[in-house]
């Protein structure tokens, strides 16, 4: 039987493929004051990613939170370069672009996914759609963890 990581993984993996991105990665909101990192992570280059752990509101995640709605930073964004280094994660995996999406269930934020790309690129509507897509189909299985009531491990 699949566990949840291995459900989390596949996805993360199928995402990055159907996207045509280099890099995709799920944040859990576990223990937002104790620190938030990219727990699930695809197509990355090292470790470091899964070792850069954020305050809240720092970074990618702490933007995506503020504003709860997705962020994009693509070559649409003029100062794309200077984003890059206030942005640990694109730092880690030489990413040049990012679209990150809340994971919601209601208002609550579960999670954030994210796409990256390691060369100049600019995010079509389509693109955006099938992340937000799965976003959706990861609701359940996150509301399940953080309540408690999940049954798959």
């Amino acid at each position: 039987m699949a566990t949840m990581k291995d459900h989390i993984e596949q996805g993360l993996d199928t995402l990055r493929i159907r996207t045509a991105s280099d890099f995709s990665g799920l944040l859990l909101m576990e223990n937002p004051e104790a620190g938030l990192r990219w727990n699930f992570v695809s197509g990355n280059r090292n470790n470091r990613c899964k070792q850069i752990v954020l305050r809240p509101g720092q970074g990618l995640p702490g933007l995506v939170m503020r504003l709860g709605r997705r962020v994009i930073l693509d070559q649409s964004v003029p100062d794309i370069n200077k984003l890059r280094f206030d942005n640990p994660i694109m730092l880690a995996e030489h990413l040049q672009a990012v679209a990150v999406i809340p994971i919601l269930h209601e208002r609550d934020i579960l999670g954030l996914l994210m796409i990256g790309s390691r060369t100049p690129h600019l995010y079509t509507p389509q693109i955006i759609e099938l992340v937000e897509q799965e976003a959706q189909s990861l609701t359940p299985l996150l509301y399940e963890w953080k309540t408690g009531t999940a049954k798959v491990r």
